[in-house]
């Protein structure tokens, strides 16, 4: 997308009034100018809407932050969010549905709509099926239906046919349903969507639909290319997606709040932060889905009195507890998760290093800065194969899922390599 500057009359409902002006629209950033400011010359205040009439179509600008002035006679507004098309408020019941595009959803369906079939005559060489496209619908509720569609899209240029598989995300309400609602589900999507995949989705194109026009999001990233590498489990892997997108949209507030944690495993942060984020995201899954039975309680109290790893028979979830009772259901699933020490000592390593980055008070038992790299890799798969069996992927699955990640598992020996500067040493205080 090329920057453009168009000119604009702004109407702004807040103070039922227009301003001329000049929108700014790039890839990069969206703002506008006014030539005067609608509150008084010394209001820095934000404005909820604004409706940007260019000479051809209309523009929504949702929460502008004024960032600049120019000589009191220029006040510079960056917009969060900017439709093509006119838009009412977030909870106004007028739509029918969603439609985005969303980075990797190709490679993940993997529809195979182009088939080529090699044929041995004098005329031809090779013959070409195309498929138009697939669709996968499924129902969420009673009101929402998710569909999944595959389509090949055709360019035919001077000497050259080029085809393309594509994909398409959809949201359909069978009743009126409001854009915050619609949104709503397709960001629990996205989260959802992060599981299967090494890097987070971002999405390239979002439109809201309804009976008569649709309005579409702006300043959204472009395309990029996809890999195969970057799926972790497709979806054709997946022999009951329904009842596993059906079973998260059913608890979907926990699992975005515990999938969000586990985000942060592939993010570029300091690998204290990912640890603290990811110890957070097993502690969360513990509490919002194994805490309900009691008994459960006192038997993992008692065993971890039987083996020395507590003084006492605690009477509530603790943080240590917690993690035997998650390391035990995965032993007993028979995972291939690597874990670096045996169930006793790593619970042990676990708390105390949750604690000592929390608090920087204890360092018995702790891992150090770099050990850190390779037991993040650990907690990241773990925690993911924890939801993933709750949601009811198979075990066999799941541990095609932990292969595809085991060159993550290994520990990171760059602190023991005589070779490297970090050689023996520890950065944390």
């Amino acid at each position: 997308m090329v920057d453009e500057y168009l000119n604009a009359e702004f109407v702004l409902p807040e103070v039922d009034k227009a301003f001329k002006g000049t929108l700014h629209l790039s890839e990069k950033d969206n703002y506008f100018i006014l030539n005067e400011n609608p509150f008084g010359r010394h209001t820095w205040q934000s404005i909820q809407m604004a409706y940007a009439k260019t000479q051809s179509r209309v523009y929504s600008c949702v929460q502008c932050l004024l960032f600049k002035t120019k000589n009191h006679q220029q006040y510079y507004y960056t917009i969060t969010e900017l439709y093509d098309g006119e838009i009412e408020n977030a909870e106004s019941l007028s739509l029918n549905g969603l439609t985005a595009r969303i980075f990797f959803l190709t490679s993940w369906l993997n529809p195979r709509l182009i088939e080529q079939k090699f044929i041995n005559n004098d005329e031809y060489y090779i013959t070409l099926n195309v498929k138009q496209r697939k669709e996968f619908k499924y129902k969420l509720d009673e009101y929402f239906e998710l569909v999944l569609e595959a389509f090949t899209s055709i360019n035919f240029q001077k000497n050259q046919i080029q085809l393309t598989d594509k994909s398409i995300f959809k949201i359909n309400s069978l009743t009126n349903s409001s854009r915050s609602k619609l949104f709503s589900l397709f960001y629990s999507f996205l989260i959802f969507f992060t599981l299967f995949l090494r890097k987070i989705p971002r999405t390239t194109s979002l439109e809201f639909i309804n009976e008569t026009k649709e309005f579409a999001l702006q300043g959204l990233p472009s395309e990029i290319e996809e890999s195969p590498v970057d799926i972790l489990l497709s979806f054709e892997d997946i022999e009951n997606f329904e009842e596993i997108i059906q079973n998260y949209f059913k608890d979907r507030d926990q699992y975005n709040l515990i999938i969000q944690l586990y985000q942060a495993g592939l993010e570029k942060l300091d690998p204290e932060i990912i640890f603290l984020h990811l110890t957070q995201g097993l502690e969360l899954f513990h509490r919002s889905f194994c805490q309900n039975d009691p008994g459960v309680l006192n038997e993992i109290a008692e065993k971890l009195k039987e083996e020395s790893i507590a003084n006492t028979i605690y009477k509530e979830w603790k943080q240590i507890m917690i993690y035997y009772d998650l390391f035990t259901k995965s032993e007993e699933s028979h995972f291939d998760i690597l874990f670096p020490l045996p169930k006793k000592d790593f619970v042990k390593y676990l708390r105390n290093s949750r604690n000592f980055y929390t608090h920087y008070t204890n360092k018995e038992s702790v891992w150090s800065h770099f050990e850190l790299y390779g037991i993040n890799n650990v907690l990241r798969v773990w925690l993911a194969v924890l939801i993933l069996q709750r949601l009811k992927v198979s075990n066999s699955k799941i541990n095609i899922y932990i292969k595809k990640q085991s060159h993550f598992l290994r520990e990171d020996d760059i602190f023991k390599n005589i070779y490297s500067m970090r050689y023996k040493n520890d950065f944390t205080l």
